[in-house]
């Protein structure tokens, strides 16, 4: 029989080393390489996977500790992203299963909340309202804000010609329904 030793779980110590490393080190912040220095990432993450195994917990590599990272990043997200969504429900049932922690928001507020609110400065895309609603658009106003050469539609002299392998079709090419 097979008995495996249930890993340990990272200990609050290792998750606030890891986000204060995030807050002071911008290029560890942006997790990107850098051409004039191009092992610096991967030193940070050496020195601070040392760090994380010397407080105690869990000892893992510098893969492992990146993978668990971004599932913790990812679990934040989506955590952050389905209490938003509650708020903006309609209400009845029960109360939010949870809030963020101090430690969890402070991630959010360093990796973004992009992820989880989306870019508010981007105008919403779609068909414009019907009539009788606050953001409606008259098509028969003159004065709407809706620009008509946005997309501007090529203008031909002649119209263009059929492709050479194309024969026109005629009305005599059409089936004829027979009669019952």
């Amino acid at each position: 029989m097979d008995k495996r030793k249930r890993a340990q779980r990272i200990t609050q110590q290792q998750y606030e080393l890891y986000v204060h490393e995030l807050e002071s080190n911008a290029d560890f912040r942006a997790q990107k390489f850098v051409a004039d220095k191009p092992d610096l990432l991967e030193k940070i993450w050496e020195g601070l996977v040392a760090k994380l195994n010397s407080v105690g917990g869990p000892q893992k590599s510098v893969k492992q500790w990146r993978e668990r990272f971004a599932d913790w990043k990812f679990n934040v997200r989506k955590k952050a992203r389905n209490l938003r969504l509650y708020k903006r429900g309609t209400g009845g049932g029960e109360p939010a299963a949870g809030t963020l922690t101090d430690l969890e928001q402070r991630l959010l507020g360093i990796t973004g909340k992009v992820v989880v609110a989306g870019l508010v400065s981007l105008p919403k895309l779609g068909v414009p309202q019907c009539h009788g609603s606050e953001n409606s658009v008259d098509f028969d106003d003159p004065g709407d804000p809706i620009e008509t050469d946005t997309f501007p539609i090529p203008a031909y002299d002649t119209p263009p010609a059929a492709p050479p392998n194309v024969i026109p079709s005629t009305s005599k090419d059409k089936p004829v329904p027979k009669k019952i």
